[in-house]
């Protein structure tokens, strides 16, 4: 019997070893457990039906900023930053509802830190009766953030290409203006003058000659020269208008409004403030293209005839322009995102606008019209003249009367004296040869530029000056104005290639006392001085100005 009971407590005592161990094991395991839950990389939580904290491990305790035995028994909620609360809710909801996994990003903050960004992961904890949630909470702050910055440096990228690809076609659209520009510069100032002067001297020998088979032929040749300068002056004005250059943005908007009548049965009202002229030429010509691409869209897409123009200042002095149709209007969204729907090429003007510091805003609905509204910086004042000390082909230094012939010197009283302004030389020698056959008119100077008739204005102090409107370093237009505001006696009569109403206005505006064109009869320009000179002075002078007549030229 003893042996027996000896037996039994041995083995009892090696059992309970083994409990000893088995529990000691237990324990280090728990341990080991705890260790991996409390330092695990990423935060743990158990949260209950109405998610309130049941437990939390450190990494989640350090994510929120508070102590895990703080952080039990509180609304997880409360740890959610303002904004993120209903996508938490939204979280809660489709666990309650029996989903297996949820997933909701969102941030938290945390006591005396800047929120973080973190991802919720929670699933249904198995095997209990009330409802638990096992939650991972992973900060994705850093990925965010370099996610963030990886679609920003793209963004920059892309932006980058962008801006060149509109600082390209801003490049190209100017080239193709100044290329248009220069080509009209040559028709005007190459060809149109000698053309017209071809005509004037040709002119002169038809009234010379008494032979009528070969005044008939003359006659011909000059019909012909007519047809030749016509021809190249609608050339020239589709190019690019010359008034755009001469006279500002106004004119060649007024100018473009008649066009449109005719070309497009477009009838265009054009209401400008004198003071609102673009501050650059570049913004000038940019706005006049624009303005031409509105009203071309009105007539091509908004089913009306009528447009109307408005140029003036905005409130901080920029200059803006505002075209208006009261047609089918159009969703203005069709601006915004540039796509293939932008029929009206109104992404591309903004963008153009944009590269000079400008903006574009559409006011337009379906059925409701549209008004377009372009406005651009003034940088600096206007300037009405381009100052550039090179001289077109054919010009040379000014000659005053010292430098003329002794004939042409000797004046008497009566004949009125004449300084000539142009810059084309054939075209000058050929209106001095047309004024010395005159006996009541004397030539006492001739000037190659604006600027060197207006001092030889000052000099010679002429009844008349003779003005062509283009001219290199000082134009037409500034010279007249500035010899009529300084010397009240001296009458301009303008002098152009120019056929359009707008440059005549142009010079009129400025003080001219009348305009004539170059290939008009030979005998009006004669005959245009003379009548300045006997309607008593300028003021009564400008009077004859409201008459357009040709001469020839």
């Amino acid at each position: 019997m003893r042996d027996t009971a000896d037996a039994d407590r041995i083995q009892l005592e090696l059992q309970n070893e083994e409990l000893r161990r088995a529990q000691q094991e237990i324990e280090e395991s728990r341990d080991r457990y705890a260790d991996l839950y409390d330092f695990s990389p990423v935060g743990y939580v158990t949260l209950d039906g109405r998610g309130i904290i049941r437990e939390a491990n450190l990494t989640a305790a350090r994510a929120l900023g508070w102590t895990a035995g703080f952080l039990v028994g509180l609304p997880l909620i409360s740890a959610v930053v303002r904004g993120d609360e209903i996508a938490f809710l939204n979280h809660m909801r489709r666990l309650a509802r029996g989903e297996d996994q949820v997933a909701t990003p969102l941030r938290v903050a945390r006591r005396g830190r800047n929120p973080r960004r973190v991802l919720l992961f929670s699933m249904k904890a198995p095997g209990v009766r009330t409802p638990l949630y096992r939650t991972v909470i992973t900060d994705i702050s850093e990925l965010v953030e370099a996610l963030e910055q990886r679609e920003e440096e793209r963004l920059a990228a892309v932006e980058k290409q962008a801006n060149a690809a509109r600082a390209m076609a801003f490049d190209l659209t100017r080239d193709e203006q100044r290329g248009r520009r220069r080509l009209g510069e040559l028709l005007h100032n190459q060809l149109q003058q000698l053309l017209a002067a071809a005509k004037l001297r040709v002119s002169m020998v038809h009234s010379a000659v008494e032979a009528a088979d070969v005044r008939h032929s003359l006659a011909e040749i000059v019909s012909l020269l007519e047809d030749s300068i016509r021809a190249s002056r609608a050339l020239t004005a589709e190019l690019t208008p010359p008034i755009l250059y001469e006279g500002g943005l106004t004119p060649a908007v007024e100018w473009l409004a008649r066009q449109m009548g005719p070309a497009h049965g477009l009838a265009v009202s054009v209401e400008a403030d004198p003071e609102a002229e673009p501050g650059s030429e570049e913004a000038r010509v940019m706005l006049f293209a624009c303005v031409r691409e509105l009203l071309l869209n009105v007539a091509k897409h908004a089913g009306v005839d009528a447009a109307s123009v408005w140029i003036g200042l905005s409130e901080g002095g920029a200059t803006k322009v505002q075209v208006t149709d009261e047609g089918r209007g159009f969703d203005p969204m069709t601006v915004a995102v540039g796509d293939e729907e932008d029929r009206l090429g109104l992404h591309s003007i903004q963008q153009r606008l944009a590269l000079l510091g400008g903006m574009m805003t559409v006011d337009s609905g379906p059925g409701q019209g549209s008004r377009v509204t372009l406005q651009i910086p003034r940088a600096g004042t206007p300037a009405r003249a381009e100052a550039t000390p090179l001289r077109k082909p054919g010009s040379e230094r000014v000659r005053d009367a010292a430098d003329l012939p002794a004939a042409v010197q000797a004046s008497s009283d009566h004949r009125i004296r004449v300084v000539l302004a142009d810059d084309h030389k054939m075209m000058r020698e050929g209106l001095a040869a047309v004024l010395r056959q005159q006996a009541d008119i004397e030539l006492v100077g001739e000037a190659v530029d604006g600027r060197e008739a207006v001092e030889l204005a000052r000099r010679l102090r002429p009844d008349v000056v003779v003005m062509d409107v283009t001219m290199p370093v000082l134009n037409g237009i500034e010279a007249t104005r500035q010899i009529v505001s300084e010397m009240r006696a001296v009458s301009v009569i303008g002098l152009s290639m120019h056929e359009e109403a707008d440059m005549a206005e142009a010079m009129r505006a400025a003080g001219a006392a009348d305009y004539l064109t170059k290939d008009g009869p030979s005998d009006a320009l004669a005959a245009a001085i003379r009548t300045c000179c006997n309607s008593g002075g300028p003021q009564g002078k400008a009077t004859t100005g409201a008459r357009r007549r040709k001469r020839s030229g």
